[in-house]
């Protein structure tokens, strides 16, 4: 199993893993009942498995699906950034 990391924008964590494709993917550390990835036996590689298959024990969330900067991150890091500091300001955090 992947170690966890935490996400840059909204810092909770992560674990990363490879696509069927050979891309890197944040999911959701967390198994939850309604996700559409499974880990295979590697326990590094995810597949895209629908949200209608119950028989697979243990299902997760892509981050890209949670991570409420997601939007902003498609921007580009610099637009993201920008974004975050808008939250803190209206926020009243420093």
């Amino acid at each position: 199993m992947a170690e966890l990391s935490r996400c840059r924008s909204c810092d909770k964590p992560i674990r990363w893993a490879e696509t069927m494709k050979g891309n890197a993917m944040p999911m959701d550390p967390d198994p939850v009942e309604d996700g559409n990835f499974a880990f295979l036996e590697d326990g590094r590689r995810v597949q895209y498995v629908g949200e209608s298959a119950l028989f697979i024990p243990e299902r997760y969330k892509s981050h890209f699906a949670t991570c409420r900067y997601a939007r902003q991150n498609r921007k580009g890091a610099a637009r993201a950034a920008a974004d975050r500091a808008r939250d803190r300001v209206l926020k009243g955090v420093s």
